[in-house]
């Protein structure tokens, strides 16, 4: 019975694994897949790829709202610093190939203050909510795994810059395990959980 049980644990746990290192991947890739339409506003109003003040502002902003006992500020600032220089080397691609193409105004393209900029926050967001749910779990291994597993439409060099600047993860409290869950508790799952469990039931079975 308790192998059973370690199996389905430990099952478990590579599932919860899977979901939340496909989540940091999406949400990396939905951000800076954004950065086309920002780049077709810009290349249509001949504005500059870089804001530093803006970037700077909107920077701590992000920092100070986001940043908690799980997300220090020392880590966020680094994590979305490294998320806009990979979005300005995202553009600065773009620009270089429609500049090479003689490239004309594009139609179409969101406003980037009323349509873009929201749909980027609400990016941001999820991937501050990923970083929370893979944090515990996150290893030089997953690192690798999506330098390796990097989407189609993004260069290496790119996306290689969104990824490095996630590592390594805060892993504050991670071994802290909270006796009112179970270990089944969904994606909160962790491996300390399983541990501390299986021993409780071996406690419970030598009474």
């Amino acid at each position: 019975m308790r192998w059973w049980l370690v199996a389905c644990l430990l099952a478990t746990s590579v599932a919860v694994r899977a979901d939340a290192y496909h989540d940091l991947r999406a949400a990396l890739t939905q951000r800076l897949l954004l950065m086309d339409d920002v780049a077709r506003f810009k290349w249509n109003g001949a504005l500059p790829i870089s804001d530093p003040a803006r970037e700077r502002a909107l920077l701590d902003t992000l920092t100070e709202s986001s940043a908690d006992e799980h997300l220090p500020a020392q880590y966020l600032s680094g994590a979305l610093d490294a998320q806009m220089a990979a979005a300005r080397a995202y553009q600065l691609q773009r620009f270089a190939a429609w500049l090479a193409n003689d490239q004309r105004r594009f139609a179409g393209v969101p406003d980037l203050q009323t349509e873009q900029r929201p749909a980027i926050d609400r990016a941001t967001a999820r991937l501050l909510e990923a970083i929370r749910s893979e944090r515990c779990i996150a290893t030089d291994a997953t690192r690798e795994q999506l330098l390796l597993d990097g989407p189609p439409t993004i260069s290496p060099d790119v996306w290689a810059l969104a990824v490095n600047g996630l590592f390594p993860m805060p892993r504050r409290d991670c071994a802290r395990l909270d006796a009112s869950e179970s270990p089944y508790s969904g994606r909160r799952l962790r491996q300390p959980r399983v541990l501390a469990y299986l021993r409780a039931q071996e406690l419970e079975t030598e009474r």
